[in-house]
């Protein structure tokens, strides 16, 4: 079967618990996270939800840098309060 996107990447998937990536993300280097989402992690105030925030957004460096052939640490994200995550290029 062919696909009906033929220009589109193949899907990548991560499937995961939460803790092992939150866990993953918190013995990263300083500085992984942009400033707006340091100030957004700041700004939460319960501990699960800090680690799923955590665990979300190194799974999304992961996956985009899987998809690309790059590091993780190339991709910067905005993290809007109470929006997605989109690139900050």
């Amino acid at each position: 079967m062919t696909s009906p996107f033929p220009s589109a990447p193949p899907l990548q998937l991560l499937l995961s618990a939460q803790a092992p990536l939150a866990a993953r993300a918190q013995q990263a280097e300083p500085g992984w996270l942009t400033a707006d989402e340091e100030a957004r992690l700041a700004g939460m105030q319960h501990a699960a939800r800090r680690q799923e925030f955590m665990a979300c957004r190194w799974a999304l460096r992961h996956l985009l840098a899987m998809g690309n052939n790059t590091p993780a640490s190339d991709w910067r994200l905005d993290a809007p309060e109470g929006r997605a995550p989109h690139l900050n290029a």
